[in-house]
């Protein structure tokens, strides 16, 4: 039986439902406030694989700003490819959103994602990653930590374009709109015209420049949460991958692809000519 903590949300003026928040998979959810959701005394990393080790304590909301922050001064990377059998993407990590790109470095560190796969596909909306419905997902939860990740948005320069990389959240018992810490979405979208964009933005308060509006009415994307997810990178090369994984059939009942798309990530060592 499925337990999901996720939901849909209406957005209005698009006349569609989008996936409003993360942290679900086909038997398990994400649950920072209790840790047994994750344990399992029957498997350990030994029985499937080893993840690359990265001294860092176990996180918790209390230290994970502090130790994330200390992290990602020594671990200043920002390019990942992120490979599927559909094709690779080259993702940029900002600078500007410390915590969630030192977070997202430290998974990839210790090969958290690699094995997970994109499993909730909603075409031209999302595609989510960063489960996987088995028990090392569990194990390899257990030994980084039960934690959210501090919100760092920052709509006014990073919103939600076609390809925007961003983490899901809870709503419930979340009122800092701190972020699920282990599953990302990628937004595909569709373009939109001008005055839906700027409606959209005075329904959130949101002013959009010119170089904004131009991204969303030719590249696309969904505007109707900025401000509600942090946004922490961006697809820089791979844009088509998105829009391949998009178009597979998934499951009506939970939009995770009948065929799963397998996950790897490898950080990029030096900078892209």
């Amino acid at each position: 039986m499925k337990n999901t903590r996720c939901f849909w949300a209406g957005i209005g003026l698009l006349g569609s439902l989008v996936l409003a928040c993360g942290g679900a998979s086909r038997s398990t959810s994400y649950s920072d406030s209790d840790p047994d959701t994750y344990e399992d005394s029957s498997h350990s990393l030994a029985l499937e694989e080893e993840i690359e080790e990265v001294k860092l304590p176990k996180l918790s909301n209390e230290n994970v700003a502090k130790v994330l922050l200390e992290f990602g001064k020594k671990n200043p990377e920002t390019l990942v490819k992120l490979k599927t059998r559909l094709g690779t993407m080259t993702i940029q990590l900002y600078e500007e959103t410390p915590i969630h790109r030192a977070n997202f470095i430290q998974l990839i560190k210790r090969g958290y994602y690699d094995g997970t796969v994109f499993h909730r596909v909603v075409k031209d909306l999302i595609i989510q990653g960063g489960n996987l419905d088995k028990p090392i997902i569990r194990t390899k939860k257990n030994q980084v930590g039960f934690y959210r990740v501090p919100a760092e948005m920052q709509p006014a320069q990073f919103f939600h374009k076609k390809g925007a990389l961003a983490s899901p959240r809870r709503d419930e018992e979340n009122p800092e709109k701190r972020s699920n810490p282990y599953e990302f979405y990628i937004v595909q979208g569709s373009p939109l015209s001008a005055p839906v964009v700027q409606a959209i933005g005075q329904q959130n308060k949101l002013v959009y420049t010119p170089q904004q509006l131009q991204v969303y009415t030719t590249l696309g994307g969904l505007p109707h949460l900025d401000g509600k997810y942090t946004v922490f990178g961006e697809v820089i090369e791979g844009l088509e991958v998105i829009d391949k994984i998009a178009e597979l059939r998934v499951d009506p009942s939970d939009n995770w692809p009948f065929d799963d798309v397998k996950i790897e990530m490898e950080i990029v060592r030096d900078t892209l000519q």
